[in-house]
């Protein structure tokens, strides 16, 4: 036998070869159940804090970790943390939260970052996929003015409105809010119709009612 040749017994057989490959495979793919299972927390601590300017008071990167280890920094409270949801308050202000809720899907979902002030919403949507992947997403499209009135009342031709995009009051839907405004000022107006959206497990699907 030549130098450096196996002997036919040492050679693998075919079906060795795929038991291997299937092994490698098992073990070098990316855990993507773990992925799509994170926690409301674990995104908060991967998303930036930019969403607090919104609430005009100061959250830094650093104070994640004093967040969590005590539950509250000088001037915020971890108010509520569960798989899907968390919420943090301010200390020195009524009904000021920054919100995080996970919509969760088959193979990933989407991450919603909210701040809420007594006075308005702002929020952000992150997508993530089953390899643990986060990017940023487009918001559900903007109502207008005519969509918070049925067809047979419709509003005043100069009514316009600032519409902010909340999660409602059991985080898992979301709705718009109207603030009505003219060129004389704020208009003092309750809409007829709510406009809200649901998740259907793969994206928001929207609603109106009244």
């Amino acid at each position: 036998m030549a130098a450096g040749s196996l002997s036919p017994q040492f050679l693998p057989s075919t079906y060795q070869l795929r038991a291997l490959c299937f092994f490698l495979l098992v073990c070098l793919a990316p855990q993507r159940a773990e992925a799509v299972e994170a926690s409301a927390e674990s995104f908060f601590r991967r998303l930036p804090v930019d969403i607090f300017e919104n609430t005009g008071g100061a959250f830094a990167e650093a104070d994640k970790d004093l967040l969590f280890s005590k539950g509250y920094t000088s001037t915020w409270l971890l108010a509520y943390n569960d798989a899907d949801t968390l919420i943090v308050s301010a200390l020195d202000a009524v009904r000021t939260e920054v919100i995080l809720h996970l919509f969760r899907g088959a193979s990933g979902g989407v991450a919603v970052l909210s701040a809420r002030t007594p006075d308005a919403c702002a929020c952000e949507f992150w997508r993530w996929d089953d390899t643990g992947g986060l990017v940023p997403q487009a918001p559900p499209r903007e109502p207008s003015v005519a969509d918070f009135f049925p067809p047979d009342q419709p509003p005043p031709a100069d009514l316009q409105a600032d519409i902010f995009i909340c999660p409602t009051e059991s985080y898992n839907e979301l709705e718009a809010k109207p603030r009505f405004w003219n060129a004389e000022g704020p208009v003092n107006l309750a809409p007829a119709l709510r406009v809200r959206w649901a998740w259907s497990g793969a994206e928001f699907v929207r609603a109106v009612s009244p």
